[in-house]
């Protein structure tokens, strides 16, 4: 949603493509390979308004058994980036290789098909308000007209107006609940409540007896 988009972490990503098997990785390839990528990555978060200081790197590969056609992601600390490397991502890739298939294929060597990075910063603190127009929920009402509910047929049913009910505002079904966007339909068995964000919460009303027959 825009507003997920606006209250998620500021992140990007970064690949870089370099294929070989455990036994012969080029450790400081590898390892320029990284800070190629951290540096753009901390250059672009930094550039939309990021604070370097608290910019967090996450590094994983991807990984295959020789002649396989996909790849599984293996996570890999900053930290394992040294002579043992390929020990490392050998123990990581049979431990989450075991997790997703629950088995081992012995006899066939492993490879790293790309180097991958994730960087963000922290997630805004956001606090959502909405002061909005307290309106008096009668005076949200905009009429009364016939709708059809199929367990109970066609019923006399208040509409109101979204934009008139204020916070804290509790009514009983049926109900129409028309704004531009939508409009909700609340069932006889309901009650309709609005929360401090001006969300609607209905909650149902549950019939005991439907849970004998």
């Amino acid at each position: 949603s825009a507003l997920g988009f606006l209250i998620a972490a500021p992140a990007t990503d970064g690949v870089r493509s370099y294929v070989s098997r455990l036994d012969v990785i080029d450790i400081p390839h590898v390892k320029s390979l990284y800070e190629g990528m951290t540096k753009d990555a901390i250059a672009q978060l930094v550039e939309a308004g990021g604070d370097p200081k608290t910019i967090t790197v996450k590094h994983r590969v991807e990984m295959r058994y020789v002649g396989q056609g996909f790849e599984i992601e293996v996570p890999l600390s900053k930290g394992a980036i040294n002579n043992q490397l390929g020990d490392t991502l050998h123990k990581q890739f049979l431990e989450k290789y075991d997790e997703l298939f629950g088995r081992r294929i012995t006899g066939v060597p492993i490879e790293v098909v790309s180097w991958r990075i994730t960087a963000s910063g922290p997630t805004p603190n956001i606090q959502l308000q909405f002061e909005g127009q307290q309106i008096d929920r009668r005076a949200a009402e905009k009429g009364e007209r016939m709708v059809h509910f199929p367990d109970v047929g066609y019923v006399p049913t208040k509409v109101y107006n979204r934009y008139g009910l204020a916070a804290g505002a509790t009514f009983k079904g049926p109900a129409v609940i028309e704004e531009r966007e939508s409009t909700v339909v609340a069932g006889p068995d309901t009650t309709i409540s609005v929360d401090e964000y001006l969300n609607l919460i209905i909650d149902i009303e549950y019939d005991e007896c439907l849970s004998c027959q």
